[in-house]
C-alpha cells in the first residue's frame, strides 16, 4: 500500500507541474570552468549583473514517461527563472542595480549536468517548508550556527557544487517562493534562520528572504551577496551622491518674534554638498564604517527688522560644508551661526533608490526652530565630485 500511494504522490506532482504547454529551450553555451555563478558591472548602465548558469532534471520513475518527465522539467524550468529573476534583480546596491540572469536548461539525467554548471534534481516527493526556507541548500549542503553567516568577506561565500556529482534536489512544484530561497544559496548565502528552530531568525540576521521566502530579500543581503562574489570593486564603482537641504522660520516662531512689538526677523538655511562613495547597508559587524564624505557650502540668509525704530540689517553668508555621514547618527556644525545641528539618518536604506532614509526631517539650531527638506539624489553618470 505504501508503494502504491507514493507512486500516486509522484504521479500526481508530475501532472501538476506540467500543466500548460511550453516550447523546449536549447541547452545554452556553459561558461569557463568552474564559473557556475558570472559577474559583470556595467559602469555606464549601473548595472551588477549575476549569470547563474544551471541544468535541471527529473530522475527516471516507474510512474512517468520520459515525455510527460521532460514536459514537466521544462515547465518547472521556466517557472524557476521568471520567479528568481522576478524576486532577486532590480535591487540596489549605492546606485548600482543588481540584476539575476538565470541561464538553465534541461538535461535527461543526472549524468548530462555541464562540468560548469549547477545541478538540481527536481522531485515531486519534496515538499518545501513553509517556514524558514527548505533544506535542500546549493550543492547538497545546508547552513549550520556555526558559520559566518553575517559575513560580507569572500571567503565565507557558499560556492555551489558543480557538474554530475554536486547535483542537489529542489521541489519539483514551487510554494511561496522556495526556488527563490534556493536560488540565495546559488548565490552564496546561508540560511538566516537557526537550524535548531527555523521559526527563529539567527541573531543580527534579516527578517527576510533567506529566513523565510514569504519574504524580499533585504538591502543588507543584496549588499552581502555583491561583496562575497568578490568580483566587484566598490572603489571603482562611480557613485556620487548630492546632498540638498533648505531650511526656513517655522511659522510659530515666525508669529512669536513678529508679535515683539512689530520686530521682524526672518532666516533660511541651504546646504548643497556632494559625495562620492557606495552608501550600501551591512549588518557584518566585522565591516568598517563606510562614510561618505560631503563636501559643499552652507548658504544663510537673514534678514530682521524693527519698524517702530526705523531699524533694520539683511545679510547673506556662504560657509564651507565637510560632514562624513553614514546609516545612523550623522552630526555637523554651522561654525559661522556659532550653533550646531543635527540630521537623524534612519537605520534603513530605500530599497528602490539605495539611499539612506532621513527619518528626522528638523534643523536644531538653537532655540529658533525651522522647517526643513534633506534631499538626497544620485549624480548622473560620469566623474565623481
Amino acid at each position: 500500500m505504501g508503494r502504491r500511494l507514493a507512486a500516486v504522490a509522484v504521479a500526481v506532482g508530475l501532472a501538476v507541474a506540467a500543466l500548460g504547454a511550453v516550447v523546449a529551450r536549447a541547452p545554452s553555451p556553459a561558461a569557463a570552468a568552474g564559473d557556475a555563478v558570472e559577474w559583470v558591472v556595467d559602469d555606464a548602465a549601473r548595472t551588477i549583473t549575476a549569470t547563474v548558469h544551471m541544468d535541471v532534471y527529473i530522475a527516471p520513475t516507474d510512474q512517468a514517461t520520459e515525455a510527460v518527465r521532460a514536459l514537466a522539467a521544462r515547465r518547472a524550468a521556466e517557472g524557476i527563472k521568471a520567479q528568481a529573476e522576478a524576486v532577486w534583480s532590480k535591487r540596489a546596491f549605492a546606485c548600482y542595480t543588481f540584476i539575476l540572469d538565470v541561464d538553465i536548461a534541461v538535461v535527461a539525467d543526472r549524468s548530462k549536468v555541464g562540468a560548469s554548471r549547477v545541478g538540481v534534481r527536481l522531485d515531486a516527493g519534496v515538499a518545501p517548508a513553509l517556514q524558514g526556507g527548505s533544506k535542500a541548500a546549493a550543492g547538497g549542503t545546508t547552513a549550520t550556527d556555526g558559520d559566518q553567516y553575517l559575513s560580507d568577506a569572500p571567503k565565507d561565500r557558499i560556492d555551489p557544487a558543480t557538474g554530475p556529482v554536486g547535483s542537489t534536489t529542489w521541489p519539483l512544484v514551487d510554494v511561496r517562493g522556495v526556488w527563490s530561497h534556493e536560488m540565495g544559496h546559488v548565490l552564496g548565502l546561508q540560511d538566516n534562520y537557526v537550524e535548531a528552530d527555523n521559526s527563529q531568525v539567527r541573531p543580527g540576521a534579516a527578517r527576510d528572504l533567506m529566513f523565510s521566502q514569504g519574504f524580499g530579500p533585504d538591502a543588507t543581503t543584496i549588499a552581502r551577496l555583491i561583496r562575497r562574489s568578490g568580483k566587484v570593486d566598490e572603489a571603482k564603482l562611480n557613485c556620487g551622491v548630492r546632498l540638498t537641504y533648505a531650511g526656513t522660520l517655522d511659522p510659530l516662531t515666525r508669529q512669536l518674534t513678529q508679535g515683539l512689538g512689530g520686530f521682524v526677523l526672518d532666516f533660511s538655511v541651504a546646504v548643497d554638498a556632494k559625495a562620492c562613495g557606495v552608501f550600501a547597508p551591512s549588518n557584518d559587524p566585522t565591516q568598517p564604517a563606510r562614510p561618505m564624505e560631503f563636501k559643499g557650502t552652507v548658504t544663510i540668509t537673514g534678514a530682521a527688522s524693527f519698524p517702530l525704530l526705523g531699524m533694520g540689517d539683511s545679510g547673506k553668508v556662504d560657509v564651507p560644508f565637510a560632514q562624513a555621514m553614514q546609516p545612523g547618527r550623522a552630526y555637523f556644525e554651522i561654525v559661522a551661526t556659532g550653533g550646531g545641528g543635527v540630521l537623524e539618518l534612519g537605520q534603513q536604506v530605500d530599497r528602490s533608490e539605495g539611499l539612506p532614509v532621513a527619518s528626522e526631517l528638523a534643523l536644531i539650531h538653537r532655540s529658533l526652530g525651522t522647517t526643513a527638506a534633506f534631499v538626497f539624489e544620485w549624480l548622473p553618470p560620469g566623474p565623481c565630485p
